[in-house]
């Protein structure tokens, strides 16, 4: 069962029991099911609870949506609830007016447009260990509304409140970060999950997580407080873990399509925000197509060898050498080459019609007979 769903599960049935007053016994007359039942629902991860039941707790609680009773158990109130996903849509809003990194924040805009934010950000903020304050701070949507009227200024009361609330800070990091995340991802991977989702093993493959999980690897990439994030050390090692799983899943598809490989996908898992916005921003205005080669490990050998072809005749002129101190054993550049071999291998590049079924077997190398005087 999907854990996120069991959540919401114990979820919705706590929130009844708190918000109607009743026992476990008089919501089960409620819904209509035996109170073993709902006991099963509260305490066992595996319990499964049906849409349509689904349905009856969001209708019994007066919800929108079902994922509404996340944000209010986080919150304590349904006022409160309302209040944090006021401040999470101002916060989200300013993080996408500061990207740098030439792409769309598409997971922003979804969770806007479909008011899944506070779900997503709650769901990563219980990940972390952090609580919900007994009151909510109104001071910051009067700050916020201000900060609307007066345009975005990184110094205005508003910004000023939310770097010293411990947990308005925490979010408003948790955002910088998947911006510059999510502008790695459309740059390198999101082309490979599309492609993906072609393929049939992809339905039971971890990559489909990939994008919607972005934002629990951006909780990675920020330096929290552990005294207000006490699980984020855990949550680091366990979803770092998830993504190199489906990193590898997305490179095994890339091998075996022979797609080049634009950067090093683990760069995504590894690096800091920041080095993941310069690489999307470089990305996103071409600078990556003046690379030697489309493949990131294929230019990194092209790269190298051209620069040793720079470096060594600058070494050999430091040493004094000329081209008379200096013969290329030709035969040291093929495998199990002796000396005519490289002088074949010349005459067969120079004939258009040979095929390679007709190219001769290499020749055994030739023996010094100073290594023969020296074995005998």
């Amino acid at each position: 069962m999907d854990v996120a769903v069991s959540k919401q599960t114990k979820t919705l049935v706590e929130l009844a029991l708190k918000h109607l007053k009743c026992s476990q016994k008089e919501l089960a007359l409620k819904v209509g099911v035996s109170p073993t039942q709902v006991s099963k629902w509260k305490s066992d991860p595996a319990e499964h609870m049906s849409m349509e039941m689904r349905e009856k707790f969001a209708a019994l609680l007066q919800l929108d949506d079902e994922n509404e009773a996340q944000v209010i158990a986080w919150a304590g109130s349904r006022d409160d609830a309302n209040k944090w996903t006021q401040l999470f849509t101002h916060l989200a809003e300013d993080a996408m007016a500061d990207a740098e990194t030439g792409y769309n924040v598409v997971l922003f805009e979804y969770w806007l447009e479909s008011g899944l934010l506070a779900v997503q950000t709650i769901d990563v903020l219980n990940d972390i260990g952090v609580t919900a304050p007994g009151v909510f701070p109104d001071e910051m949507l009067t700050l916020s509304d201000d900060d609307d009227d007066n345009g975005n200024d990184d110094n205005d009361p508003f910004h000023e409140a939310a770097e010293a609330h411990p947990i308005a800070s925490l979010v408003q990091n948790l955002y910088a970060a998947l911006v510059n995340v999510d502008g790695f991802y459309r740059a390198f991977v999101d082309d490979f999950i599309n492609d993906m989702i072609g393929e049939p093993a992809y339905m039971d493959s971890g990559a489909m997580d990939f994008e919607p999980c972005l934002l629990h690897l951006a909780a990675c990439k920020i330096d929290a407080d552990e005294k207000v994030a006490p699980q984020i050390s855990a949550h680091r090692q366990k979803w770092i873990g998830e993504y190199e799983e489906w990193i590898a899943e997305v490179k095994g598809y890339a091998m075996r399509n022979r797609i080049p490989l634009r950067a090093e996908l683990l760069d995504l898992a590894y690096d800091e925000s920041e080095f993941l916005r310069d690489a999307a921003e470089k990305e996103s205005m071409g600078f990556n197509k003046r690379n030697l080669h489309p493949d990131v490990y294929m230019n990194e050998l092209l790269v190298g060898m051209r620069t040793l072809h720079q470096v060594l005749p600058a070494i050999m002129a430091k040493l004094g050498m000329t081209q008379a101190d200096f013969a290329l054993d030709r035969s040291a550049l093929f495998v199990g080459g002796g000396q005519r071999w490289p002088e074949i291998m010349d005459q067969l590049m120079v004939d258009d019609g040979v095929r390679l079924d007709e190219l001769p077997e290499a020749p055994e190398p030739v023996k010094s007979t100073t290594d023969d005087e020296n074995r005998s």
